[in-house]
């Protein structure tokens, strides 16, 4: 009877609430195009830069779980930050992305952080190298931004939105797994946080009553 009444049982549902920040022109939408509709955005006439804040959304699976993904995908230019920061501040998980072709934008990853982290301490981050297709044959020297990255404790992806494939499949399951050990954890803190309140607000009858006997 168990076993049915386990075989019978939903999968459980989450959302994950993703800040995609960077440069402009670093191939952020591109990357959520290729993730959500698997197709190469800059191939699109209509494609362009975003301004504010767009909102794609994606489910993935973890195990028994399904990760309902709500993907921000905020605008580049500097002078936009501001109108994203009500989003930065519910992110759980934030992708840092840089152009691997034009290496000065990772320079602009340190601004972009502080940046969310001002606003939402908590928040995780992973760095994403975009493009790397374009680099592939050129041989740059990627080893400073791996050992940035360690030395932060901040995972590192390289992708292609132009490729696609398991390297951007494998980042975004990443991003998936993250968000449902931080809603573990969270959920913990909250049952530990109940127990406590029950524990200090438990009726003292007994003591009371013993303390009259006596």
């Amino acid at each position: 009877m168990a076993e049915t009444a386990a075989a019978q049982q939903k999968p459980q549902k989450i959302s994950g609430k993703v800040i995609v920040a960077g440069p402009a022109n670093t191939g952020k939408t591109c990357l959520l195009e290729r993730f959500v509709h698997d197709h190469y955005a800059a191939d699109d006439e209509a494609h362009g830069p975003t301004l504010g804040v767009d909102c794609h959304q994606k489910s993935v699976f973890v195990d028994d779980t399904e990760v309902h993904l709500y993907l921000y995908d905020t605008a580049g230019q500097e002078r936009f930050a501001d109108m994203a920061s009500s989003y930065y501040r519910v992110g759980q998980v934030c992708l840092l992305c840089f152009d691997m072709s034009q290496l000065q934008t990772f320079d602009n990853t340190v601004w972009w952080k502080r940046k969310v982290s001002d606003h939402n301490p908590k928040c995780s981050f992973i760095l994403v190298g975009t493009k790397e297709d374009l680099v592939q044959e050129s041989g740059f020297d990627m080893s400073a931004i791996s050992r940035w990255a360690e030395e932060n404790g901040i995972p590192y992806f390289p992708t292609s939105a132009l490729k696609g494939g398991q390297h951007v499949k494998f980042l975004f399951h990443t991003v998936a797994e993250k968000c449902v050990r931080l809603n573990r954890e969270k959920q913990l803190e909250n049952d530990n946080t109940v127990k406590l309140d029950s524990a200090f607000s438990r009726p003292q009858g007994r003591s009371e009553e013993h303390t009259s006997e006596l």
